[in-house]
């Protein structure tokens, strides 16, 4: 086991997006299609930013760091939820998620601020796009869910986005448990 602390960047889906979430999960739950699908919990929405890996708990000041100097950085937005879909296809369904629609690029650059520093911190760059999306369920192998995820739609919430957190991600048998290692508020709008 290793000694590391699994890290990664994320905004908090607030209650409304996250209830909407749930809303989605309970109705798709029904499809037989879907039987194997694994649900992610409550707890456990976010929409991620940047995911870190393994950090040494010694390094864990500077990542905290990163997480105060981009929200210092980066002025408070708005997002709205969007579409059900699915990673890497709806063809080749793998992860469901919810689109979420960066309505002032807030999101996309806290992912740039954070890449960059991520890259800053010895990380290599990420090779995929950044689709900023709140995931609802994965599969363990790859599925044709076309039919089924193309009837769905979500509730088009307007939410803010105000805050930045560093999550540590401990994994269990029962799925990931999600600790707050740092939260900062993003620079008030203009």
């Amino acid at each position: 086991m290793s000694a590391g602390l699994r890290c990664f960047f994320a905004v908090p889906a607030p209650t409304a997006v996250i209830q909407e979430a749930l809303r989605a999960q309970r109705e798709l739950a029904g499809d037989p299609v879907l039987k194997k699908l694994r649900w992610v919990r409550r707890e456990q929405m976010h929409v991620t930013l940047r995911f870190i890996g393994e950090v040494a708990p010694e390094a864990l000041a500077d990542w905290q760091a990163l997480t105060r100097s981009t929200a210092a950085l980066v002025p408070s937005g708005n997002a709205r939820l969007g579409l059900v879909d699915a990673f890497p296809s709806k063809k080749r369904s793998r992860v469901i998620v919810a689109h979420i629609d960066d309505l002032d690029g807030t999101l996309q650059a806290l992912e740039k601020e954070l890449s960059a520093g991520a890259v800053a911190l010895g990380l290599a760059r990420e090779r995929r796009a950044f689709a900023p999306h709140l995931t609802l369920g994965r599969l363990r192998s790859p599925c044709n869910l076309q039919a089924s995820l193309d009837a769905w739609r979500l509730e088009p919430i307007v939410f803010s986005i105000r805050e930045l957190c560093l999550y540590r991600s401990e994994l269990r048998p029962e799925g990931a448990r999600h600790h707050i290692e740092e939260r900062a508020r993003l620079r008030a709008s203009e």
